[in-house]
């Protein structure tokens, strides 16, 4: 059964291959292509096929580097990689940016769920802490490597200590995130 993009709830997949394809239902506009919504499908590839009305198969393709899984994430894919070494926050985020990303940005509730159960297959190996994208300015507010402010889906309570100004997510907190020092090394995902 086919259905309009907006009205599907995604299911979302993993892949160890790095190659994930999804069909999605689009249409044409003024050589565009857009979901039923209006919404332009900028990352999205035509796969060549059409039921000759304003259907238009597409496919998604995300490959990603060895190692990392997909997950596809509203109308975009992430790539991800759980790092089981323990780092410091600097170190982390530096060997996330030289295979082109940064640390996970839990920026939505949707992600933050996803990271949960991605990281629950792990739990069986004894508790751990994770590093995730998020730095406090100025003792007032945590906010992204990009500036933006950090809305709190993962976020169980702060310390108040002088000096922690990175965030971490507790395997035993389910996953809730606190503050850390930046001399601090956990696990840490990309």
């Amino acid at each position: 059964m086919k259905r309009d993009l907006d009205q599907v709830s995604w299911k979302r997949q993993l892949t160890l291959s790095g190659k994930t394809e999804i069909w999605v239902q689009g249409m044409e506009e003024n050589n565009q292509w857009k979901f039923h919504d209006g919404t332009l499908m900028s990352r999205i590839c035509l796969a060549g096929e059409t039921n000759g009305e304003s259907e238009i198969h597409m496919r998604a393709n995300t490959t990603c580097p060895t190692g990392y899984v997909v997950y596809h994430h509203t109308y975009i894919d992430i790539c991800l990689l759980y790092v089981p070494i323990k780092a410091k926050y600097t170190i982390a985020s530096s060997h996330c940016k030289q295979n082109g990303g940064d640390l996970i940005k839990i920026d939505t509730l949707e992600k933050y769920d996803f990271f949960k159960y991605y990281l629950g297959q792990y739990t069986g190996n004894g508790q751990f802490q994770v590093l995730v994208q998020e730095i406090e300015e100025n003792n007032t507010q945590w906010r992204f490597h990009d500036g933006t402010l950090m809305p709190g889906h993962c976020l169980a309570s702060l310390s108040g200590l002088e000096g922690k100004i990175h965030m971490r997510a507790m395997s035993s907190l389910d996953f809730k995130c606190q503050d850390a020092y930046p001399t601090d090394k956990y696990h840490f995902m990309c």
